[in-house]
């Protein structure tokens, strides 16, 4: 099992939460619950253009985004990231849409996203690849 970096004052070493981005009010609430029981700090976006807003005034330790949202998908969202220079992990994650969910996370990971999850996904596997992603940075 990968250790989860250490967390001080609720923030990790990057100074930022890890930031979750999903359209899916229950989807938030699930992955906070396992990242925060893991000793993450976290903060929940409901979509890609507010979180982009908050990346600019605030470096996240990691960002885990879904790919299908309806004000802007997960691809421009990764795009936009990238372009405002942020380079924090990004991991991310789907479940499918109109294709399947490979091709979506295929173009995530070549646009610019760090590692990629297929839903449904274990919280061992998630907090697996979040550990990995962090180290990295």
């Amino acid at each position: 099992m990968t250790a989860v970096p250490e967390v001080s004052d609720g923030l990790l070493p990057g100074g930022g939460p890890v930031l979750i981005v999903d359209d899916e009010p229950l989807i938030r609430h699930y992955l906070e619950e396992v990242l925060v029981a893991a000793g993450y700090a976290v903060k929940c976006m409901e979509t890609a253009r507010e979180a982009l807003d908050f990346c600019r005034s605030t470096t996240p330790a990691a960002v885990l985004t879904d790919l299908v949202m309806p004000d802007q998908d997960g691809i421009e969202f990764i795009r936009g990231l990238r372009h405002a220079g942020i380079t924090a992990p990004i991991i991310a994650m789907s479940g499918g849409g109109r294709v399947q969910p490979t091709v979506y996370l295929d173009v995530a990971v070549r646009l610019g996203a760090s590692a990629a999850l297929q839903k449904p996904f274990s919280n061992a596997e998630l907090l697996r690849v979040l550990a990995e992603q962090i180290a990295a940075a």
